[in-house]
Formats: C-alpha cells, structure tokens, sequence
C-alpha cells in the first residue's frame, strides 16, 4: 500500500461523514486534491507506514513479487480463414436455424454464429 493509500485509509471516512450527500468519485478527487497540497514533511509519517507495511508484507509472503502481465490480444484470423459474408448470407437463405439438443431451447445459433433469443 502506498503513501497515498495509507493516508486516504484514514482521510476518506471523515469527508463522507463531513460530506454524506457527496459522490465516491468526487470524494476520491477531492482526496487527491488534499494529498497534493501536503507538504512533504506532512507525508513523511505515511511513507513510514507504507514501508513498514511493505516490510510485513514481505515477512509474510516471503519471496512473492509482482510483475506485470500485459493484457492478452486476440489472435487475428488470415483472411483464408475468415468466412465470407455471401457465404453467411447463402447459409441462412437456406438453413437459418441449426439445432442442437445440448442448447436451451430459449436460445439458437445461426450458422454465422451468431446467438439469438427466442
């Protein structure tokens, strides 16, 4: 937990008690508001706490680490993969409906794959 955190923790509650008609996200910007007008001697005991909370989280969990993991992408089809659109559009003016028995009988695919609610 950072600085930031540690003093929000303790922040947040007066100011939604001070301020009870007021939105969480008005009350998170006027929380970065104040931090941002503290001076840095006014920080100094919350970047104590977030250290020695770090420190207890590492006694804890000795040996976990973070590291980040970037959003997977989709995998984009070749364009000999993608089906055409005329051959969707042949698919329904013959066959629109496929049935499955394993689907609810609420719901149907279409060949193009696409699901519709009876």
């Amino acid at each position: 937990m950072n600085a930031f955190m540690v003093w929000a923790r303790a922040r947040r509650p007066v100011l939604t008690r001070d301020h009870p008609q007021v939105a969480c996200t008005d009350i998170s910007v006027r929380l970065g508001t104040e931090w941002t007008a503290l001076t840095e001697d006014q920080k100094v005991p919350y970047y104590q706490e977030s250290w020695r909370l770090k420190v207890i989280h590492q006694q804890q969990f000795p040996g976990s680490t973070w590291t980040y993991k970037p959003p997977r992408r989709k995998k984009e089809c070749a364009e000999s993969e993608r089906p055409s659109t005329r051959d969707s559009v042949q698919a329904q003016e013959e066959e629109p409906w496929s049935y499955d028995a394993s689907i609810p009988h609420q719901v149907r695919r279409l060949e193009t794959g696409i699901f519709v609610e009876l």
